[in-house]
């Protein structure tokens, strides 16, 4: 795991754009296994209304319904992640408040999910989601993915 953090730090720096980061986040994300990834970025630019990016490779129908519905505001994995840094793995406990979303998610395929979040001293925020529709889910994933989440966030 340690050569794959490697390799995805790697490609990261000779990235020259977002997009191009995003994508080799995006390959990182699919050679541990997990065929969709987000990464959020929350901007503390105002107080009252910060602004957030989000770059996904989850499918148009779902990043469709996922803003529709408001799941942002209700989303449990982003709650965890407003308040701690600690990764979280989707599971039915997590989603219990928050039923439909989790039902209407797993109809995308959307079954297994960690997500970390990682905070600077400026009051940034940014969250990194992986997902997958199979069942399986190794603890040595969160390991690997945890090391290229922590360290301060960019814009």
């Amino acid at each position: 795991m340690a050569l794959w953090t490697h390799d995805v730090l790697r490609r990261l720096t000779g990235a020259r754009s977002l997009e191009d980061a995003f994508a080799q986040i995006a390959l990182g994300a699919r050679e541990l296994g997990f065929e969709y990834c987000a990464y959020g970025l929350r901007l503390p630019l105002s107080f009252t209304n910060p602004k957030t990016l989000i770059l996904s490779s989850y499918e148009r129908g779902w990043r469709e319904r996922y803003l529709e519905a408001g799941y942002p505001r209700t989303d449990p994995t982003v709650a965890h992640g407003t308040r701690s840094a600690h990764p979280v793995v989707w599971s039915n406990k997590l989603f219990e408040r928050a039923p439909q979303m989790w039902e209407e998610a797993r109809s995308f395929g959307l079954r297994v999910g960690w997500a970390q979040s990682c905070f600077d001293a400026d009051g940034r925020m940014g969250m990194l989601t992986l997902a997958r529709s199979n069942e399986r889910f190794l603890p040595l994933i969160s390991n690997a993915a945890g090391r290229l989440v922590r360290g301060p966030v960019r814009p």
